[in-house]
């Protein structure tokens, strides 16, 4: 393993957490990705500005949402 990856993760954490760490990672990387490509996609359908940033509203208030409500 190179320096970097040593540095960032010590092979004394295990592979288990290696594993862990990059699911993680790639977790977040889809997350960001999802996040960005709602709006663009309503922004690609309409011109309107309000429709836009209302798409944003509700992708990020549904997240909130949706951490919040009891049983889930």
């Amino acid at each position: 393993m190179s320096r970097i990856g040593e540095v960032l993760v010590p092979a004394r954490l295990g592979t288990g957490f290696r594993w862990l760490l990059a699911s993680s990672w790639t977790t977040n990387l889809g997350d960001g990705i999802a996040l960005a490509a709602g709006p663009l996609l309503v922004a690609s359908l309409t011109r309107d500005a309000f429709l836009v940033a209302l798409a944003a509203t509700v992708q990020c208030c549904r997240r909130c949402c949706s951490a919040w409500s009891p049983g889930r």
